[in-house]
């Protein structure tokens, strides 16, 4: 019996400790990125990693990734590699709802680079109010954020939101409604674990 006890309690202990990204994570100073690649370690807010993460690349652009890895090293490491120069974003995911985004990283084709050690925290979310003018109605405004996979359509009073999902980091957001002059809004700051509000977004 207390053989039995002891093998149950080690059981859940690695369970706990994997569903909680509990596995030692590489050093970053050791990694070598390959010829046009960009390479990095993801942890989570206790700096452990797990190998279910994700790790997704954007043009700092771009509205849907450019290549999407599922499953990491155990120890975090990951690499991407983008098609060419360009200004990029990476996003990491532990789950749903812990995330981080490296914005802005300035990458030339052919050349190897170690953006080190990034961390995952609580995500945020978007929520906004749309006016239009006279003759049109609020709702039906298509609206997304630049540099990362989100979207959302406001309901018949304006309002619109994307739930909790985005990392935190500055953003551009486009909004679209046909008839209507596309508007894209500069330097949205998305904090970790609470929604940002944008209560007076004015289409033309």
């Amino acid at each position: 019996m207390g053989n039995q006890a002891l093998l149950l309690f080690l059981l859940m202990m690695g369970l706990t400790v994997q569903s909680c990204g509990g596995y030692k994570a590489a050093d970053d100073e050791d990694l070598e990125p390959r010829e046009g690649e960009i390479v990095g370690v993801l942890v989570n807010e206790n700096g452990k990693a797990n190998p279910d993460s994700t790790i997704e690349l954007y043009r700092e652009d771009g509205e849907t990734p450019l290549a999407k890895n599922t499953g990491i090293d155990s120890d975090g490491r990951f690499g991407v590699f983008p098609p060419e120069d360009g200004v990029y974003s990476i996003v990491g995911s532990m789950g749903d709802l812990d995330k981080v985004i490296v914005q802005g990283i300035v990458f030339k084709a052919g050349e190897g680079m170690n953006i080190g050690t990034i961390q995952t925290k609580k995500v945020g979310g978007l929520a906004v109010r749309v006016r239009v003018p006279e003759g049109h109605t609020p709702d039906g405004v298509a609206f997304n954020l630049i540099g990362y996979e989100a979207s959302g359509t406001t309901i018949e009073e304006g309002a619109g939101l994307i739930e909790s999902g985005i990392p935190a980091g500055l953003y551009s957001a486009k909004f679209s409604k046909d008839g209507l002059e596309t508007l894209v809004v500069e330097d949205i700051e998305i904090q970790s674990g609470e929604p940002t509000v944008l209560d007076d977004v004015v289409l033309q």
